[in-house]
C-alpha cells in the first residue's frame, strides 16, 4: 500500500502500528499523514481522513461538503425508524462498539433496548462491557449465517448478566427476528432500540424496514 514517493494516510490510533507505518514511509520516502482521533466517532474520523485526501487532490471544499451529505453506508449507526428510535449498527469489535457507544450518548432517550449478537471468534467479554451497562433491556441473540459461527446467546447472556445494570432485563433468543419483535413491542415512543454486534445481524434485520426489492430500487452503488 505504501508506494515509493507517494502520500500515505491513516486514521489508525494504535502506537505499534503507527510506528510501523512511519518506518515504512521513511524507507519508501512517502509523506505520512495521520488523522488523530480526538475522542470522536469513527464516522467523523473517516470523514476527516477523506477530507484530508480530497484537499491534497485540490478538490474544492464545496464539493467535499456536498459529497459528505450524500455519503452513506447501511448499518453504520443507521437510523431506520423514529418513535421509538431504531438504530442499526454493524459494530463487531471493541473499537467500533466504543464508537457506537459514543454516538449513542449523543442521543436523547429514556430506555435503551439492545438487540445483540456476536461472532464466536471475538473477545466477547471486552466488547460486552462497553455496551451492556448502557442498556435497560438486553436481547442476546445470534445471526443466521451458515459460513460464520455465532457466539451462543446463552453464553452472551451469562457474561452480560454480570455487568448489566442492577434493574436491567435480559433474555436470550435463538431467533433474531423474535428478539427484534420483542424489543419493538416493549419499546416506548421515547425509547431507543439499538441492533448491533454484527453486520450479519444488523444487515439481516434491516430487511424489516428495507426489503430486498427496496434495496435493488434505491441502491446507489453497482
Amino acid at each position: 500500500i505504501i508506494k515509493k514517493n507517494s502520500n500515505f494516510w491513516t486514521a489508525e490510533q494504535r502506537p505499534h502500528l503507527l510506528k510501523m507505518f512511519k518506518k515504512i514511509c521513511k524507507k519508501e520516502k512517502a509523506v505520512f499523514h495521520w488523522i488523530k482521533n480526538e475522542k470522536q466517532s469513527h464516522s467523523i474520523l473517516n470523514k476527516q481522513l477523506a477530507k484530508s485526501v480530497c484537499e491534497k487532490l485540490n478538490i474544492k471544499n464545496k464539493h467535499i461538503v456536498k459529497g459528505f451529505k450524500k455519503a452513506f453506508m447501511p448499518c453504520r449507526f443507521e437510523i431506520v425508524q423514529k418513535s421509538p428510535l431504531v438504530i442499526l449498527d454493524g459494530a463487531h469489535n471493541g473499537a467500533k462498539i466504543t464508537s457506537t457507544a459514543y454516538g449513542l450518548k449523543k442521543k436523547k432517550y429514556k430506555k435503551l433496548h439492545l438487540v445483540f449478537a456476536l461472532a464466536n471468534n471475538k473477545e466477547a467479554s471486552e466488547i460486552l462491557k462497553k455496551i451492556i451497562p448502557m442498556a435497560d433491556y438486553v436481547y442476546l441473540t445470534r445471526f443466521e449465517m451458515a459460513r460464520r459461527k455465532c457466539a451462543d446467546p446463552i453464553l452472551l447472556f451469562k457474561l452480560s448478566k454480570k455487568i448489566a445494570k442492577p434493574n436491567a432485563k435480559l433474555k436470550a433468543y435463538y431467533d433474531p427476528w423474535q428478539a427484534l419483535a420483542r424489543a419493538l413491542r416493549l419499546a416506548k415512543k421515547d425509547d431507543t432500540v439499538l441492533v448491533t454486534g454484527s453486520f450479519f445481524l444488523s444487515g439481516d434485520l434491516r430487511k424489516k424496514w428495507h426489503p430486498e426489492e427496496w434495496v435493488l430500487k434505491n441502491r446507489k452503488s453497482l
